[in-house]
């Protein structure tokens, strides 16, 4: 609520009760919801007053599902017309943003009761969309049209937060209307819908409803026709007055300057990026190639985006955004800032003045770093800061009709207690799932698969049932090294003129100067392409949006491995040209600006190359290996549809489980010297649980504890 009273939907009310669910407290956000009984009906005298768009009674009466919008900012008497100034006031999708927390209510809770009672306000804002867009003739996409990117530049075509908003405000009706049995009933809404809608979520259209468009740069289009830079605002600054101007009629004069709105700025609003948070339609998992590039956009985006302007609930927006992006570290540095310079002694956050924004907003922040669950699996720790080494919470809800328990150790989660209110497969999410193993609640193994990657372990759960999962460990070893810039001792410019040096207290690669045709970096020694996985390059700034960095191993004419537009912030280098190298090389990084302007005299500045690698841990002198797949259980039936995995360490009868059998196949072996059974394999990758190079009675014993009380640490046997 700002200083007149009113609710500011474009960013500020919804921040407050983002974390209302996750903790399980559904009914404080009801009278949010509620709001939407007395908005409809106020939105629809705005629809049919400023935009045309009229009930099908063509009368000026109300009923719930008729058109109705509301924009940026409403009050105790629901208006909902635009108010203040047009870059804020003139945004008609703030009804839109408000109906995504009746929906998330329902994913959390799936109360189709409460669903029923506010399809009817999600019916009518889907009705005055589909008569409200326009085919953008530039672009050629559907946008809204007047509109703006909340508080960022100006008035203009086809805002990306419009049409994120809109997208997931057809699809929450096509899902509400089936989980209902009204499809048919709204039969003709949901032709209009497909109509507009593209064939998939994200998919990219001519004539459909606008994509999130990426630029030449790598990021996100906040509009779909790009960047703008045609505001100007009246300034005494004398740093910033770009013109005079003499008001003709009056003789006032004033003096202006033009500001513009792009990625590059550190503006307070990231409305560009609602599609990553707190949209859920985008996974950091998907196995879509196009979807994946559009994550990878959104991700340098928030990078780019960086800090913002200091203010505490653009901080706390940030932290989640970072959260969705898997930068843990960068989200835990904003919420140390948050605390350290927007936090007052008695913890109110500081705008400034005190706006209760950031302190909500932080706090879901912090949930989305410590457990996600919004692209079908329950995700465990999934932006977990390094520093957050230990801990614990518990009862967090998820949108999976189930709620978590969970405590970790070192990084590594420790046990996991899921407790069920619906029946149906269940997927966790970690990169510790693969040794993981659930139990029910009187300590039974329950059967599960493991995917590929080792990365998802999904199980059949009842409903109102309590499960475990424990031993959670990776035959993948994965780790980061970094590079500093520190320690680059090698600098280059193709012209052998003035080279780059170190700069801001050695932390950072400066004075590239930019020179037309010249290329000039610096040599990074020692490093290691066995296992690489991923690299990303931080770049503390760069001056222009088309900066190109190129990646060469063992000189600077050496073999291309990279080549790209980077920006401030992280960012993640696509590489190729990699079969055939191994071990350390020296590798080069130099930077060109393509096409060169003199509008800059530096390039930027280059900081720390993070480097990913990724390894099988070895299983001694067995190069065996353990195959994964992908399993459906049913709940009539424990049995999986694909075959088990076979040579499990601890599954002596290679049935795909380890059970009490498994220690009377070992103890009969020892006793007997002997296996009765030919299906009983006894080698020394699968029967020596302790791995002592022999099989013995303590083996068995390992296996049987472990199936009986699970009082030993199994970790290191399996």
């Amino acid at each position: 609520m700002d200083k007149q009273h009113k609710y500011t939907i474009n960013i500020n009310t919804e921040m407050n009760y983002w974390a209302a669910q996750p903790l399980n407290l559904a009914s404080s956000e009801k009278p949010l919801i509620d709001t939407l009984d007395e908005l409809a009906e106020s939105g629809s005298i705005t629809a049919a007053n400023q935009y045309a768009i009229y009930n099908d009674r063509g009368d000026d009466t109300y009923e719930p599902g008729d058109p109705w919008v509301t924009h940026h900012n409403f009050d105790l008497w629901r208006g909902t017309q635009p108010i203040d100034n047009a870059t804020a006031g003139l945004w008609p999708t703030g009804g839109a943003w408000l109906l995504d927390h009746a929906w998330q209510y329902y994913q959390y809770n799936k109360d189709e009761e409460y669903l029923a009672e506010v399809y009817p306000y999600m019916v009518g804002a889907a009705k005055f969309f589909t008569q409200f867009l326009v085919v953008d003739p530039e672009t050629g996409y559907l946008v809204t049209a007047a509109s703006c990117s909340p508080e960022q530049s100006g008035v203009q075509p086809g805002a990306a937060m419009d049409t994120q908003l809109i997208r997931n405000l057809y699809d929450m009706v096509v899902e509400a209307s089936s989980v209902l049995g009204k499809t048919s009933e709204n039969a003709e809404l949901i032709v209009a819908i497909n109509e507009q809608m593209p064939s998939t979520y994200l998919g990219d259209e001519e004539g459909k409803v606008a994509p999130n468009l990426i630029d030449s740069a790598g990021l996100i289009k906040e509009w779909a026709r790009g960047d703008v830079s045609f505001d100007i605002s009246e300034t005494t600054d004398t740093s910033k007055i770009k013109w005079t101007v003499t008001n003709p009629f009056t003789a006032v004069v004033s003096t202006v300057y033009n500001h513009g709105a792009s990625n590059s700025t550190n503006h307070r609003h990231c409305s560009h990026l609602w599609e990553m948070f707190p949209g859920t339609h985008l996974s950091a998992y998907s196995d879509n190639k196009d979807e994946q590039a559009i994550f990878k956009a959104f991700q340098k985006s928030v990078s780019a985006r960086s800090t913002g302007s200091g203010q505490g609930w653009g901080l706390a927006w940030r932290i989640g955004l970072n959260a969705r992006a898997l930068d843990g570290d960068s989200a835990s540095s904003m919420l140390e800032q948050l605390l350290t310079t927007r936090t007052s002694p008695n913890l109110f956050d500081q705008h400034p003045n005190f706006q209760i924004d950031g302190n909500y907003g932080a706090t879901a922040g912090i949930i989305e770093m410590l457990i996600q669950s919004h692209d079908g699996t329950i995700n465990i720790l999934p932006t977990l800061p390094s520093n957050w080494q230990s801990g614990s919470f518990t009862g967090f809800k998820t949108r999976l009709g189930a709620t978590v328990d969970l405590s970790w150790e070192n990084n590594i989660p420790t046990e996991a207690v899921i407790h069920t209110t619906e029946s149906g497969n269940l997927s966790i999410r970690t990169k510790y799932a693969g040794q993981a193993v659930v139990y029910n609640a009187i300590g039974e193994i329950v059967d599960s698969a493991l995917n590929g990657d080792e990365n998802l372990i999904t199980f059949y759960a009842s409903k109102n049932s309590t499960y475990t999962i424990k031993s959670f460990g990776s035959s993948i070893v994965e780790g980061d090294t970094v590079y500093y810039a520190s320690d680059v001792t090698e600098f280059y410019a193709s012209d052998n003129g003035t080279k780059p040096k170190l700069a801001n207290d050695n932390t950072e690669v400066g004075y590239l100067y930019n020179r037309e045709g010249v290329s000039i970096g610096y040599a990074v020694n020692d490093f290691s392409f066995n296992g690489l996985k991923a690299l990303v390059l931080n770049m503390a700034s760069v001056r222009d949006s088309n900066i190109y960095l190129t990646i060469t191993v063992d000189s600077v004419d050496g073999t291309e491995i990279a080549r790209q537009i980077v920006t401030t912030g992280n960012n993640e280098i696509d590489l190729y040209n990699l079969e055939g190298i191994s071990e350390s090389h020296t590798i080069w990084l130099t930077f060109t600006q393509d096409p060169y302007s003199s509008s800059q005299k530096y390039l930027g500045n280059a900081g720390n190359l993070t480097a990913t690698y990724a390894s099988s841990a070895s299983s001694g002198d067995d190069d065996s290996t353990t195959e994964a797949t992908t399993e459906t259980f049913t709940e009539t039936s424990t049995e999986t549809t694909t075959e088990t995995p076979k040579g499990m360490r601890g599954d002596v009868d290679n049935n795909g489980k380890i059970t009490a059998n498994d220690s009377a196949c070992l103890l009969a072996y020892v006793l007997n010297n002997e296996v009765k059974n030919p299906l009983w394999i006894v080698s020394d990758y699968v029967a020596d649980v302790d791995e002592n190079k022999g099989i013995s009675a303590s083996d068995a014993a390992l296996i049987l504890a472990k199936t009986l009380n699970s009082a030993v640490n199994f970790a290191a046997y399996e």
